[in-house]
């Protein structure tokens, strides 16, 4: 395996994880965004009410936390992809 080629393959997958981790921070935060319009501008009206724009505003914030584990997730696998990469023998390494 000719080792430019491996680190060619390694930093594209590393640039399509950042591009998709990107994406989904922007979903996330315009979720958020939506979430807290719903919720602050139909607060007064009544208090059963209000129950269901938390409820909106909570499925927001899980939606926020199982993207941010995702976001986790993808920057341990790069660094575990350094790793890797730093481990695997090639065939022009003269040893």
């Amino acid at each position: 395996m000719d080792r430019n080629k491996f680190k060619l393959g390694i930093y594209i997958n590393m640039a399509l994880s950042i591009i998709s981790s990107a994406a989904i921070v922007l979903i996330f935060l315009s979720s958020m965004l939506f979430g807290t319009y719903v919720v602050s501008s139909k607060v007064y009206y009544a208090f059963i009410n209000l129950y269901h724009k938390s409820r909106i505003f909570m499925e927001c914030y899980m939606i926020g936390s199982v993207v941010l584990f995702f976001i986790i997730m993808f920057v341990i696998m790069n660094f575990r992809m350094n790793k890797l990469l730093d481990r695997v023998q090639f065939k022009d390494d003269n040893l």
